[in-house]
């Protein structure tokens, strides 16, 4: 059985927070999103097409790491979130079941 983590980094606060998804669907993870997050206010996540949604209720900004890499600003947030995962998954005898998406 695989699991989803959708995990969330705020700049200002540094706060990091991570919820399992019951599915993976664009439906589940917008609603995932709004429930943690104030309309109106800027995301920054990968383009994972579950994202798509986004731009409806935020200033959606999506970073393709493939293209430009791990720089400073925006690639920092996405990278925070990963760091999470890389210390979860160092953590967890059975990480081969987990899969992370980053906001």
């Amino acid at each position: 059985m695989r699991v989803w983590v959708l995990g969330f980094y705020e700049r200002g606060t540094k706060d990091v927070r991570a919820f399992v998804m019951k599915d993976r669907t664009e439906v589940t993870c917008t609603q995932m999103i709004r429930d943690s997050i104030q309309e109106g206010a800027e995301i920054i996540t990968d383009f994972w097409r579950g994202y798509n949604m986004c731009k409806e209720f935020y200033v959606h900004r999506a970073i393709n790491k493939a293209k430009y890499g791990s720089g400073m600003g925006e690639y920092q947030t996405t990278s925070r979130v990963e760091s999470l995962w890389h210390i979860i998954k160092r953590n967890i005898h059975t990480y081969s079941t987990i899969r992370f998406h980053t906001l």
